[in-house]
């Protein structure tokens, strides 16, 4: 079996709560929310390969991430699971999810986002196009700028994005590219494998110009269409007028959702 993700492991209870990073970003992101749940959950947060201590040893993919995660949290004997993702990371616990099955009791997408459609292999070549016009280090900056829709905390905000513009060029191009892929081909059939109830947390949404933009009270996404579409009993909770790292601009809300699901999924220690 492949080494490990980097992880933390803290707490104790189940189910355990795992919490998957967006793309560029690290473990270090769940913090906030490890600290307000693992006095009644076991939670674990990993760093996925090419990203914060986790090596990229080869190729970056969601579903090599999807397979790595579910490798992980089966040598740490982490079943059941609530997986959180955030960003990139939706997708990450939706096919991981796929491969665990009833070991998942929960999913929790916390600000996905739909990059792709239509043919996976025209998906992946077009975005590929667009990062290589702009260049990598121009593409990766404006994308995470543009995530803070305010300036509440500036500090975040450039940690963030210093953050991001340290992802090797070429193994983010490749995974932004397969990012949109997965997305057109992978995301459907993703969705009609999954067994365990979902909740969705939103925050924000693109605008046709690519601008990222607060959610306002009964907004939607197409993120949040498309899962309820495939999943109709889907929980949704949008929060208002924050960006896209919903986990660090809500963390009290973010931390009383997470908690308040698991506790609803009524798992109990003799699973």
């Amino acid at each position: 079996m492949s080494e490990l993700l980097n992880h933390v492991d803290s707490g104790t209870g189940r189910p355990s709560v795992v919490f998957v990073h967006g793309l560029a970003c690290a473990l270090e992101d769940w913090e906030g929310q490890s600290a307000a749940l693992s006095d009644r959950y076991r939670c674990i947060a990993v760093d996925l390969p090419g990203h914060g201590a986790s090596p990229a040893n080869g190729a970056l993919s969601i579903s090599r991430f999807g397979a790595e995660l579910v490798s992980t949290l089966t040598a740490l004997q982490a079943t059941p699971a609530v997986l959180v993702g955030h960003s990139m990371g939706c997708r990450v616990v939706l096919d991981a999810a796929r491969r665990l099955g009833d070991a998942v009791v929960g999913v929790v997408l916390v600000d996905g986002s739909v990059r792709g459609t239509g043919d996976p292999q025209v998906a992946r070549d077009e975005t590929r196009a667009v990062i290589e016009q702009a260049g990598f280090a121009p593409y990766i900056e404006r994308l995470f700028r543009v995530m803070f829709v305010n300036d509440d905390d500036p500090a975040l905000r450039e940690r963030v994005v210093q953050r991001a513009l340290r992802l090797d060029a070429s193994d983010g191009t490749d995974l932004i590219s397969d990012l949109a892929a997965w997305d057109a081909g992978q995301m459907a059939g993703a969705l009609a494998a999954q067994v365990a109830p979902i909740l969705v947390i939103q925050s924000s949404g693109v605008s046709a110009d690519r601008r990222r933009i607060a959610l306002k009270p009964g907004d939607s996404t197409p993120f949040v269409d498309r899962i309820t579409a495939a999943l109709p009993n889907t929980e949704v909770e949008i929060i208002t007028d924050i960006g896209h790292f919903t986990m660090h601009e809500a963390a009290t809300r973010v931390n009383e959702l997470i908690g308040g699901f698991c506790q609803r999924l009524g798992v109990s220690a003799d699973v």
